[in-house]
């Protein structure tokens, strides 16, 4: 578990975007916008580009994270802008967002 924390952290920090394998084999990039401590995990708050759109990723159902060689910073301040906006906007609607990478 430690190892793969590590290596996610570490990959975080970088300008690019992020490759994971899931738990279920899928392979997923992502723009990582944040990590967060959520009830008892730690979980990624990230734009998917394979579903064009925000999600959150349980960071110990990830079994490989390596980092491509696409910049997303360019991009990064406008994600967070947009990704918080959609939050506002579904607590306005009463509605929780769901972001889950399912």
């Amino acid at each position: 578990m430690s190892g793969l924390f590590d290596d996610f952290r570490s990959e975080f920090n970088k300008p690019n975007g992020i490759s994971i394998v899931h738990e279920t084999d899928l392979q997923s990039r992502i723009w990582p916008l944040g990590v967060v401590f959520l009830g008892r995990e730690v979980q990624c708050l990230a734009f998917c580009c394979l579903h064009q759109g925000f999600r959150r990723f349980t960071v110990l159902q990830m079994k490989k994270v390596r980092m491509t060689e696409e910049n997303f910073r360019p991009r990064r301040v406008p994600l967070l802008r947009a990704f918080l906006d959609q939050l506002r906007n579904s607590r306005r609607q009463g509605a929780m967002l769901d972001c889950t990478h399912a």
